[in-house]
C-alpha cells in the first residue's frame, strides 16, 4: 500500500547516497524529501528527518496529513527530530563529532535489525546558527567519505529562495548527487575537495549556470533506480 501524496516514479535514496536537494520552499522541501525516504521506509530501512521549522509539520494541513500517512504506512520506521538533537553544540559545531554521532546511530538501527540508515536534512538552520560556510562545507566532505563506506544515505535540503548564491554554489559543487526540478542526477560538477573562493558579486551567475546546464543534462545524467 502506497499513500497517494507520495507517489513518485522511483525516485529513492541507495545506501551510499550523498544527495543534494535543491528546492524552493518549506512545502516543496518537504514534499522531496519524503519522496525521498519512501522506499527506504518500505524497505527496512530506519529514516530520520532533521527539520529545522519542526513546527510547520503541525501548523499546516497539508504537511501534517503527508506526515500522518506517512507514519500509519511505515509506524515506527521515521522518526523526526530537530536540529538541536542531531547537530549538538550549536556554535561548536564540529564537522567529526556530528560524523561520529551518525556512524553510532546507524550501529544502532543495524542491530535493531534496520536494513540503513536514511537520514534528510533541513539545512535552512545553518542561516542563523552562526557556523561558518567553511565548517559546514568540510562537515559536507566529511559526509561523502562517511556516506561511500556506510550502511547509510544522507540528503541535504538547501531552499533556492533563502540561501546566498555562494553558498548555494558550494553545496552543489561538494554533492555527487542532485536532485533538481525531480530529477535525481549525477553531479557534473561535483569536486571531491572544493576550496571555492567566488566573488559573491559573481556566484549569481555562476550559480544560475550551474542550474542551468543542470537541468538541461538531466535526461542523460539521470540515475537508474534499484527496485
Amino acid at each position: 500500500m502506497k499513500s497517494p501524496a507520495l507517489s513518485t516514479d522511483g525516485l529513492h535514496l541507495q545506501v551510499g547516497d550523498h544527495v543534494c536537494v535543491l528546492h524552493e520552499g518549506a512545502m516543496q522541501r518537504i514534499t522531496l524529501l519524503l519522496l525521498l525516504l519512501q522506499h527506504g521506509l518500505a524497505n527496512k530501512a530506519k529514516c530520520l528527518y532533521v527539520a529545522d521549522d519542526y513546527a510547520m509539520f503541525y501548523q499546516i494541513p497539508e504537511l501534517f496529513r503527508l506526515l500522518k500517512d506517512v507514519k500509519h504506512l511505515y509506524p515506527g520506521r521515521l522518526t523526526l527530530v530537530t536540529r538541536e538533537e542531531f547537530f549538538p553544540g550549536g556554535r561548536r559545531f564540529e564537522p567529526d563529532t556530528i560524523v561520529t554521532i551518525l556512524g553510532e546511530q546507524e550501529s544502532r538501527v543495524l542491530k535493531q535489525g534496520y536494513d540503513s540508515l536514511q537520514v534528510a536534512v533541513e539545512m535552512t538552520w545553518m542561516l542563523s546558527s552562526g557556523v561558518t560556510l567553511e565548517r559546514i562545507m568540510d562537515y559536507e566532505k566529511k559526509l561523502n567519505a562517511y556516506c561511500r563506506n556506510s550502511r547509510s544515505a544522507v540528503a541535504c535540503a538547501y531552499d533556492l529562495l533563502r540561501f546566498p548564491s555562494v553558498m548555494l554554489v558550494n553545496a552543489v559543487t561538494v554533492h555527487p548527487l542532485v536532485l533538481l526540478h525531480g530529477a535525481l542526477c549525477s553531479n557534473i560538477y561535483y569536486i571531491p575537495n572544493p576550496n571555492l573562493r567566488l566573488d559573491p558579486r559573481a556566484s549569481g551567475t555562476v550559480l544560475r549556470h550551474y542550474l542551468q546546464q543542470l537541468q538541461e543534462c538531466a535526461p542523460y545524467l539521470k540515475r537508474a533506480q534499484k527496485e
